[in-house]
């Protein structure tokens, strides 16, 4: 009977830490999750940080040329060997047929660090709009200055400068587009 006690109790102990690591795993999740749902918060609030780098013809571009003057722009990191960015272009390419002349802009920027593969993605893709790249993959400045660590990843500027969404692909971009441009 004594042993049955101790081995109940054993239980239980071990039960009870059981659940409240559990618990505080589950804490630790939501807390994380607060964080990055503030995160996004206070990244829709900022002003578009100024990109300059090369287009696929080696001119200057700054993204300041077309973020904040009066149109949507859509900031688009991708680069031609990753399968979602490809994956994702078709829609990307409809979007801006339908919206390119409704106050709507992408400038699309290339984690490629080869310039050729990157030139070959543009035509294979049939993406013209805006591009530029610093050829120089992750460490590129404009990943750096947006702190993109996954592609595809987005940001979409308002007419006045202002970063509105991240992260939007697909149907949820199409929606939001919708929304914004009549």
């Amino acid at each position: 009977m004594k042993r049955t006690i101790c081995v109940l109790g054993l239980l239980l102990a071990v039960g009870t830490a059981a659940c409240q690591k559990k618990a505080e795993k589950v804490e630790a999740v939501e807390a994380v999750e607060a964080v990055e749902t503030v995160e996004k918060v206070e990244a829709s609030a900022d002003s578009f940080k100024e990109i300059v780098a090369k287009n696929p013809d080696g001119q200057e571009v700054r993204l300041s040329d077309y973020a904040g003057k009066g149109k949507y722009v859509l900031l688009d990191f991708w680069a031609s060997w990753c399968p979602p960015c490809r994956a994702e272009m078709p829609l990307m390419v409809k979007l801006y047929d339908m919206y390119r002349d409704k106050n709507f802009e992408i400038v699309g920027y290339s984690l490629d660090d080869n310039a050729a593969a990157w030139k070959k993605g543009l035509a294979d893709l049939k993406m013209t709009w805006v591009q530029m790249s610093h050829c120089q993959g992750w460490t590129s400045p404009g990943a750096t200055t947006y702190g993109v660590q996954s592609i595809p990843n987005t940001f979409l500027i308002d007419p006045e400068g202002q970063i509105i969404a991240t992260g939007l692909r697909g149907n949820e971009l199409a929606a939001k587009l919708a929304e914004l441009i009549k």
